[in-house]
């Protein structure tokens, strides 16, 4: 993260186009802005996240919302936590990703409307697997879902018959 960091600010102070060095402040902005959302509940940490993402297609924003058993320094606990990415990509519209981790082993669940998305992943799912075993973790299992459609609230007309007629409704 530091030298990440380190290179973005070299960037802003260096690069000859305005664009890059007024992107690259943005992202620095970001990296120093205190997290969005935190809560510490009896054990229980959760944090919210907001990072620019820039892409072909334009600029997001990625939101990632960390939660998970809170160690005894004050840490989220990365053998037992949930991490969800939000993201808006230009082609793929609007994604989920969750990962779950139980005793070090991943699972991943991506929401996305999008149907070719899982033939699109699988190329990357050996690359996947290796970076999570170096990383000390096991791979369990990715899913590919799409979101429900949820119909908006019926109507009481809807509910009940329109043959009665003079009857009040009582809610």
């Amino acid at each position: 993260m530091d030298s990440a960091k380190r290179q973005l600010i070299q960037l802003s102070q260096s690069h000859p186009s305005a664009a890059i060095r007024e992107r690259a402040d943005e992202i620095v902005l970001k990296m120093n802005h205190p997290s969005l959302m935190s809560q510490d509940q009896s054990g229980f940490l959760t944090i919210v996240h907001q990072i620019p993402l820039y892409h072909t297609a334009g600029q997001t924003d990625m939101t990632i919302q960390w939660s998970g058993k809170k160690t005894d320094d004050g840490q989220i606990d990365s053998s037992h936590c949930r991490v969800m990415f939000y993201l808006h990509l230009g082609n793929l519209d609007e994604t989920i990703v969750d990962l779950q981790i139980q005793q070090r082993v991943l699972q991943i669940v991506v929401w996305n409307e999008h149907p070719g998305l899982k033939d699109l992943a699988l190329e990357f799912l050996p690359a996947l697997k290796k970076g999570v075993e170096e990383n000390g973790y096991t791979f369990s299992s990715i899913l590919f879902k799409i979101p429900e459609s949820r119909p908006g609230p019926g109507t009481v007309t809807d509910q009940h018959p329109a043959g009665h007629k003079g009857v009040d409704i009582r809610i």
